[in-house]
């Protein structure tokens, strides 16, 4: 870590995410590592400004941190810090399934601890039951994100690819937006709405009537994605089954699906977005 009179550092630490991995550099001046609930702690007691937003439960979910260098006599020094990270989580998330979230990014200045950015959302936490449901069906289902050597290596190189996107503002902000809106704590329901939102601004951009969505959004995310006729159809049967939970909900109903099915539903759901996104980067 340095903490140099001409540099700052810049931490975010990952909630839910693990590896094996002690130390990785991403680029030049961007690397994950380890930390551990000492330092957490002493970061918590020597802060100078802002309420401590990371509670007994969350240090002990913290394994690793997202780490800049930075100079702080530039302009917006510690807004493009955390920029980088946001895209890095978004990078990380499109990368692979599982739940990383964060709560504030928190900068040192020779030593000295300030929270930089509380981002006042609650990540969503890895589901007991359904964790449970996968280590019974070996399906992973809402469980944490865990990258070992050889996928860093492979995340790093996507990250680069995600950091283009930026540039095509008529297309990407929105699904992008609603998928990073599925890592906030709330109802599988409503994890379910963000994703299918996620999915009609990525296929549509609002050229379609709403009748017509459900079958055209599951025939163009089958044939995307789809490997073979069987996985093209299991495709869009899982997305059909999505849409129709998708309307319960905005249209007041009560789903007529359990939790467990929901969530498993919504994990599905999900990384078929996740795919379709991913290839749609690397295609363009």
């Amino acid at each position: 870590m340095v903490e140099s009179s001409g540099e700052a550092v810049c931490l975010l630490p990952l909630l839910y995410f693990q590896s094996p991995v002690n130390e990785f550099q991403l680029d030049s001046n961007a690397l994950i590592r380890k930390i551990s609930p000492m330092e957490i702690r002493e970061i918590q007691d020597k802060r100078k400004s802002g309420d401590w937003p990371f509670d007994k439960f969350d240090i002990e979910r913290i394994s690793h941190t997202l780490e800049r260098k930075i100079d702080p006599h530039k302009p917006r020094a510690y807004d493009k810090a955390v920029e980088q990270f946001l895209n890095l989580v978004l990078s990380m998330r499109l990368f692979k399934h599982g739940t990383v979230g964060y709560k504030a990014a928190v900068y040192l200045v020779e030593g000295n601890p300030y929270i930089i950015h509380d981002f006042n959302v609650e990540p969503r936490h890895p589901s007991v039951v359904a964790i449970l449901k996968s280590f019974k069906e070996k399906t992973p289902v809402f469980g944490l994100l865990t990258l070992n050597k050889k996928e860093l290596n492979q995340y790093a190189l996507f990250c680069k690819q995600v950091s283009k996107f930026g540039g095509r503002e008529k297309k990407w902000p929105l699904p992008m937006r609603y998928f990073s809106k599925m890592y906030e704590a709330q109802p599988y329901e409503d994890m379910l709405v963000s994703c299918m939102i996620s999915f009609e601004a990525l296929v549509f951009r609002g050229e379609k009537e709403e009748r017509e969505k459900k079958t055209a959004l599951a025939l163009s995310i089958s044939m995307l994605i789809g490997q073979n006729s069987k996985e093209r159809e299991k495709i869009k049967a899982t997305l059909k089954e999505a849409y129709n939970v998708r309307n319960d909900v905005v249209h007041g109903k009560h789903p007529r699906k359990s939790q467990l099915e929901i969530a498993t539903l919504c994990w599905e759901t999900e990384d078929y977005l996740r795919r379709s996104i991913r290839k749609l980067l690397i295609e363009e």
